[in-house]
């Protein structure tokens, strides 16, 4: 009966040992260091026809990179900041003749505040609920054909975003440190926007103001690294 007891108490110990060190990266007062990157690649692509010279379409990369940093102020509760920066393909224009392509591309910036509470599934998956608040600016100079195979900047457009929107995902452990993260981002957003269009070769300015709610729609789904610093 004594041997059983103390098998019983050691068994304790080792669980209780694991669970602790499993959730020693989410206690009050840790921090967490990290964030998500991300690229889309399209390769420069050849058209030939015969009896003309080809005709080469440019490539090009979609990137994003949310770097962050956040507080534990409650066991499994962090609240932090979140930066993001990002380029992104807007459309290609042909020239008149047909022999050339350019890509327009747009660059954004961005900042928000989030609180993220972790809830355990097992003992190194936790399921995690974001809400965030932020604000976000974005522009691309468009591009007309100038002759027949060269092209010249057109109108300028700009634009600013504030919003709000919930994330779910999980996180696996992969050591008591460090934690990879999947996340559905924006599955539900509601956004207050201003778009501005400055015309080129004029002072002429338009501005359009509006603002959406979306449940699923745009859904982004992303992957992270994260490392945790305890107390």
């Amino acid at each position: 009966m004594k041997k059983t007891i103390l098998k019983m108490i050691a068994v304790a110990g080792i669980v209780t040992g694991s669970v602790f060190t499993s959730n020693a990266q989410i206690t009050k007062g840790s921090l967490m260091f990290g964030g998500s990157l991300g690229a889309n690649m399209t390769m420069e692509s050849t058209n030939k026809t015969t009896g003309s010279d080809d005709v080469k379409t440019p490539g090009y990369t979609e990137w994003n990179f949310s770097p962050t940093v956040g507080y534990f102020v409650s066991d499994g509760l962090a609240v932090g900041l979140s930066l993001n920066v990002g380029s992104n393909h807007v459309y290609t224009q042909q020239s008149t003749d047909g022999s050339k392509y350019e890509n327009v591309m747009s660059s954004s910036l961005g900042v928000a505040l989030f609180a993220r509470k972790y809830k355990s599934i097992t003992t190194n998956v936790y399921f995690h609920g974001q809400a965030a608040f932020g604000y976000s600016s974005g522009s691309y100079t468009a591009k007309n054909t100038d002759g027949p195979s060269s092209f010249k900047d057109g109108n300028k457009y700009t634009n600013t975003n504030i919003g709000i929107n919930l994330t779910p995902g999980l996180t696996y452990f992969v050591s008591p440190k460090w934690g990879i993260d999947f996340s559905l981002n924006n599955i539900v957003s509601y956004n207050m926007f201003t778009a501005k269009t400055e015309v080129a070769g004029s002072s002429n300015t338009t501005e359009n103001t509006g603002g959406s709610f979306n449940i699923g729609a745009g859904l982004t789904p992303t992957l992270g690294l994260f490392y945790y610093m305890g107390k």
